[in-house]
């Protein structure tokens, strides 16, 4: 939702900039039906990961695009899971799958990095998903993931357990970026990630080390490696501290959804519900 509405917001500006100006007002109104639907589609109020915390981001809400009555329930709904051994629990309650997808929400200018629903999802994201490794903080991408090396080190091969991504870490970093707090010791971490010839790795193991699998604490695990996607991460996140600002901040975005969000003008897509 978070790219949908920047790419939404930035496609207006281009029609505006060559005169379009209907194209860009209905561009503008369907990114702020979708914006005004962020918490409502995708925040649970039920949550049971971390005591004390009942309302945080789910990963998907799993409604079928093709139901034109759809319950867009984040408390609702079962969340099936791929990558999981055959023979064992795929299907789980979806409010209580998470992930950080959600700070691209702050990343791109959609919402303020002290929002208190971000904030508590942070917290069920760090009680859920987060390793510490002696080369620094890492992260999962959500719970129950079943993309990644084996319990016993061995390559996956259609299932297996996700370990952490050292690209998840420079993710956090531009989140704690725009926050105004200190991101050296992430940009350290990832530093720390790397191969002995400076490439980043898809996932590092995240558990205690078992020699014979050559598996070690945060260490390269046998996942892609380079991946490009966290190589970039760490070059933006480099970027952004050199220019004070979050590279992928938007500032369009940004004016339109933490200015004045009265001056949008919402409308609502029709359902039969």
């Amino acid at each position: 939702m978070a790219s949908n509405i920047a790419a939404l917001i930035g496609a207006a500006y281009f029609c505006r900039q060559r005169g379009d100006k209907a194209a860009a007002e209905f561009l503008e109104q369907y990114s702020d039906f979708l914006e005004s639907h962020v918490e409502a589609w995708t925040v649970t109020t039920d949550g049971t990961l971390v005591p004390g915390i009942r309302r945080h981001y789910i990963r998907i809400l799993p409604d079928d695009v093709d139901n034109p009555n759809p319950a867009e329930d984040p408390n609702a709904g079962i969340l099936k899971i791929a990558n999981l051994p055959t023979g064992t629990p795929n299907s789980f309650p979806a409010k209580e799958i998470i992930d950080a997808g959600f700070l691209e929400l702050v990343r791109y200018g959609i919402r303020r990095p002290d929002d208190s629903v971000i904030l508590d999802s942070l917290k069920v994201v760090d009680a859920i998903l987060k390793v510490d490794t002696p080369m620094g903080p890492v992260w999962h991408r959500y719970n129950h993931d079943g993309y990644g090396q084996r319990e016993n080190g061995g390559s996956y091969a259609g299932w297996g357990k996700g370990r952490a991504w050292p690209l998840l870490t420079g993710e956090r970093a531009h989140f704690e970026f725009s926050a105004g707090r200190d991101v050296k010791p992430f940009i350290r971490a990832i530093e720390n990630f790397a191969s002995a010839t400076g490439l980043l790795t898809e996932q590092v193991w995240d558990e205690q080390d078992q020699p014979h699998a050559h598996m070690f604490l945060g260490r390269p695990t046998g996942s892609a490696m380079p991946l490009m996607w966290a190589h970039a991460e760490y070059i933006k996140l480099l970027r952004s501290v050199s220019d004070g600002h979050v590279f992928d901040l938007i500032p369009e975005v940004a004016n339109r959804y933490l200015g004045d969000k009265k001056a949008c003008q919402l409308f609502e897509i029709w359902k039969p519900n």
